[in-house]
């Protein structure tokens, strides 16, 4: 028996040099394959889309019982049968003789997602502190556009749509240098990774979505703090910032240092 198989890829938890169908284990000394009882053999199942994990449990023990449940009942054997989805494989098995050297670790996953929010986080209270800082040198342009006539709404959508435009601005440099940088990463951790953009299909909203919410972020406050102002202090250089606006900023320095002293601590840890 002969067949042809696409390559295999290094997603997949399954590696092998050769592939023997069981008809050929006739000819062999390895007829004790075929005896009830050996479960070092794997078996993958295709069921229904609307089919039920425990019928499907329940009917392979009953097929278990009639083959050999007399024989377990005899020397006391309680032999019990779990399906595994074979989307968990990969990352959420951790059986016993588990099949396949490309294994994951759904925690490993966790911790980088964890490192990448909290390095996000420190992006985006840099961005909101520039942003800040940023707005007090436009006070006399807001003064003189309120002078001749701009309202606030006008102002205040003015000035988000500018930090959420600057937000997506930074976002395509991102993509960019991601794609740039990818292939000496891979180079450098021996992975094969790679940019999915339309697998999920959410996935470029989804940071569309999130490269807006920042800009919104960033820029809700000083948009709202500049547009309320009076046009004749502006002019005359009286604006100055607020304290729950200092306040803000100074979460905002305290808040950075807090993640990156945690980040140092994790990495150093890790690293002994």
């Amino acid at each position: 028996m002969t067949g042809v198989i696409d390559k295999v890829p290094p997603n997949s938890h399954l590696s092998f040099d050769l592939l023997r169908s069981y008809r050929s284990l006739y000819s062999t000394e390895l007829n004790d394959v075929w005896r009830w009882g050996n479960i070092d053999k794997f078996t993958y199942i295709r069921a229904a889309p609307d089919a039920r994990v425990e019928d499907l449990e329940g009917k392979v023990s009953s097929v278990i019982d009639e083959g050999f449940g007399n024989t377990l009942k005899q020397k006391g054997i309680l032999l019990t049968v779990h399906l595994q989805p074979l989307t968990e494989v990969h990352l959420y098995s951790d059986f016993e003789g588990e099949i396949g050297e490309r294994r994951g670790n759904v925690a490993y996953i966790m911790l980088f997602i964890g490192i990448a929010i909290g390095v996000l986080l420190i992006a985006c209270a840099n961005f909101i502190n520039l942003t800040m800082a940023g707005s007090a040198h436009r006070v006399k342009e807001i003064g003189v556009r309120k002078t001749f006539g701009a309202d606030h709404g006008r102002l205040t959508f003015q000035l988000l749509m500018e930090s959420i435009l600057l937000s997506l601005a930074a976002l395509v440099i991102a993509l960019i240098l991601i794609e740039l940088a990818l292939p000496s990463f891979n180079t450098m951790t021996q992975r094969d990774l790679e940019l999915a953009y339309l697998a999920p299909p959410w996935i470029i909203p989804g940071i569309v979505l999130f490269a807006i919410l920042v800009g919104l972020v960033a820029g809700i406050y000083p948009a709202v703090s500049l547009s309320s102002m009076k046009p004749a202090a502006a002019l005359k250089g009286l604006y100055c910032p607020t304290d729950s606006r200092s306040m803000l900023r100074r979460v905002l320095v305290v808040g950075q240092y807090t993640i990156s002293i945690a980040l140092i601590i994790g990495t150093t840890t890790i690293y002994d």
